[in-house]
């Protein structure tokens, strides 16, 4: 198996790690045992992105118009661009590993 090779399955590896880490976060939340916000429960002050794992939740619920009201630049804009980006990685690193040829995503 050349290096190339070995790149892009550690790419693919690295983005299967990260859904995994994601799906236990989101079964965590879900039953009430996510993490809170640090800056908030100890300085008792919203930061920047207050709202945004709300808005995540309600988004994987299905329920866009609280995603909105939680936070509505990353419900309407960072989510729908960063997922985007992501998927079009995968697929192109998919692609690249099943052909051997050598396309760039987004993110090369």
């Amino acid at each position: 198996m050349n290096a190339v090779r070995k790149k892009l399955l550690l790419r693919l590896l690295i983005y299967a790690a990260i859904l995994v880490t994601g799906m236990i976060y989101l079964l965590l939340c879900l039953n009430g045992m996510g993490a809170g916000c640090f800056f908030y429960e100890h300085f008792h002050l919203t930061c920047i992105s207050c709202g945004a794992t709300r808005a995540l939740m309600a988004i994987l619920r299905l329920d866009f118009r609280t995603a909105v009201s939680c936070h509505p630049v990353f419900t309407l804009a960072v989510y729908p661009i960063g997922a985007l980006i992501a998927l079009q990685d995968i697929a192109v690193t998919a692609w690249n590993l099943l052909t051997g040829k050598d396309r760039l995503s987004f993110l090369q």
